[in-house]
């Protein structure tokens, strides 16, 4: 596994404000984009679009990290808190934190990193920051669902830690609803 990038000192997260949603846009269509150059039906049904951004950000549950100086969005996610009907039961697999025994979880979405900031491990940065959110909330779960041909995600949640424990059905991909669902428990 490689090292961790540890939240650079000039990006700060804070919750997403309704004025992002353009900038958030450019980040999930350069993000659709490359999913479906992947092969991806991720992504490719409409959804996410600027409606679920805002219905986030009126749920206070989205995030933006930002250049602390200039202020440019770089990346962002949502984090769903209480339990998700979709996560209830896998269809394969058994999670390794259950919440009988572990407590509530956290589930991150619509995670997307501005293009000129790819390959810059932003997303670990992002992640990093919204486990000090999660955290602070008493929660020590987290979980993320992604398509078998998001390898990018994939690799992100590799390097921070996250174990697969199995697969989902999401009702917002008509073409392919399997998602492979991940996990991690915070310190």
């Amino acid at each position: 596994m490689s090292e961790l990038t540890q939240p650079s000192q000039n990006l700060i997260l804070r919750p997403t404000e309704r004025g992002d949603v353009p900038a958030i846009m450019v980040m999930v269509n350069a993000a659709k984009a490359m999913l479906k150059a992947d092969n991806s039906s991720q992504w490719q049904s409409g959804y996410p679009n600027e409606y679920s951004f805002y219905a986030d950000i009126d749920a206070g549950s989205s995030f933006v990290l930002c250049e602390e100086n200039a202020g440019q969005v770089v990346a962002t996610a949502s984090i769903s808190f209480g339990e998700e009907a979709g996560y209830s039961a896998l269809i394969s697999g058994e999670w390794a934190y259950p919440e009988e025994e572990y407590g509530d979880y956290v589930v991150v979405h619509r995670v997307a990193v501005h293009p000129d900031y790819c390959g810059q491990h932003v997303a670990d940065q992002l992640f990093l920051a919204l486990f000090e959110v999660i955290i602070q909330q008493g929660i020590r779960t987290v979980r993320v669902d992604t398509h078998r041909k998001n390898q990018r995600m994939q690799n992100v949640l590799a390097r921070l830690g996250f174990s697969m424990s199995g697969e989902i059905t999401v009702d917002h991909d008509p073409l392919d609803p399997k998602r492979l669902c991940y996990e991690k428990l915070l310190r």
